[in-house]
């Protein structure tokens, strides 16, 4: 019966050992670049929430400060001239 040897290739452990390492290195930023990203998008969505909330109360008190909205007590130019 004749038993193998078995070798160990010292470049190819090398080799698969920076693949590893490479690739959790490269797992870790990409981790990193999503939670940028996804804080990032958080933050913008909030700030559109609070400007469309800013924005509906602006618009609210300008329609109260011309007079409302559909209360009548609009007054058009036409209808000044009209009653000459």
């Amino acid at each position: 019966m004749v038993i193998k040897k078995f070798y160990v290739h010292w470049d190819a452990v090398t080799v698969i050992a920076l693949v590893l390492v490479a690739s959790f290195g490269f797992n870790l930023y990409q981790r990193h670049q999503y939670r940028t990203l996804l804080q990032q998008w958080v933050d913008t969505q909030w700030q559109a929430d609070t400007m469309e909330v800013n924005w509906q109360y602006v618009k609210g008190k300008l329609e109260k400060c011309e007079g409302g909205a559909g209360t009548g007590n609009e007054t058009s130019p036409e209808g000044s001239e009209n009653t000459r």
